[in-house]
């Protein structure tokens, strides 16, 4: 039995009919590509590929540093912001340390079988840990209404040192943050029974 042929549109050699591409010039019967043209689609996807992982590399490369601007510039403002007011600052993180530590000190305490010791001393951190939220609050409030930071220096009191509002403000919302996401890493207390 002889196998059923038809002729290529490209070169006009006889093709068995079910053949995808030509066997003599490559043309793809379906398509009426050549294989140069299939080749060159090829070629052109695999380089577009290149160019957007390039440049998704550049654009994570820029991002980066951004945030290592960013961090930077902050890192700035937090340390002219803790120089222009040392006082209002050192007391609340070193509270804050020392409700790091009643925590870490429960959590010895819980590890060792001492359950009783360690909600006692979980008590007292989250006890801690609340205070210095409110007092962290009421200072960022009364914030807005000090008159030590003015733009004209001659209506500070003498020895009075202008300060960044702004920039205090959002450091003592920060330290608030902090001292809430803290607050809600502390155990719960055991019921006793």
């Amino acid at each position: 039995m002889a196998k059923a042929t038809l002729k290529c549109p490209n070169c006009g050699q006889s093709v068995e009919v079910g053949e995808v591409e030509c066997p003599h010039c490559g043309v793809n019967l379906k398509t009426g590509e050549s294989y140069e043209e299939r080749i060159k689609k090829a070629k052109g996807k695999a380089r577009h590929r290149e160019r957007l992982t390039g440049g998704l590399y550049v654009a994570g490369a820029v991002a980066f540093c951004l945030c290592m601007f960013a961090g930077h510039q902050y890192q700035k403002k937090v340390e002219k912001v803790l120089g222009s007011r040392p006082d209002l600052f050192a007391g609340w993180i070193e509270e804050m340390q020392q409700i790091r530590d009643l925590t870490t000190a429960g959590d010895r305490l819980a590890a060792s079988g001492q359950g009783a010791s360690a909600d006692v001393t979980y008590a007292q951190a989250r006890e801690r840990a609340t205070t210095l939220i409110q007092e962290l609050g009421k200072t960022a409030d009364r914030i807005k209404l000090d008159d030590t930071y003015s733009p004209n220096p001659r209506a500070l009191a003498p020895g009075q040192v202008a300060y960044d509002k702004r920039g205090t403000k959002r450091l003592l919302n920060n330290l608030k943050a902090k001292a809430e996401f803290h607050l809600s890493q502390i155990p719960p207390a055991e019921i006793a029974e």
